[in-house]
């Protein structure tokens, strides 16, 4: 639990800066990505940053909804 806690605290610090550095860019651009970084923009709030490339996961582009209110151990249609 301590390690992941430490873990967190490092990513945390580590995107603080990368912020940081984004931000000290006068030209009002966003910086360029890198071998080692990533881009995330938000052109509704107005930021970008560069964030780790390894810190990148592959979410699944589906979301699944069950619309049965029963509970999964509830056996449907029987009396």
């Amino acid at each position: 639990m301590k390690t992941k806690r430490k873990l967190i605290l490092i990513l945390m610090l580590i995107l603080t800066m990368l912020a940081q550095a984004s931000c000290s860019n006068s030209t009002g651009a966003c910086p360029p990505p890198t071998a080692e970084t990533k881009l995330l923009t938000n052109a509704e709030e107005g930021y970008c940053l560069l964030y780790p490339a390894a810190y990148s996961t592959t979410v699944p582009h589906y979301i699944v909804i069950n619309p049965i209110s029963a509970s999964g151990g509830d056996a449907i249609g029987d009396a």
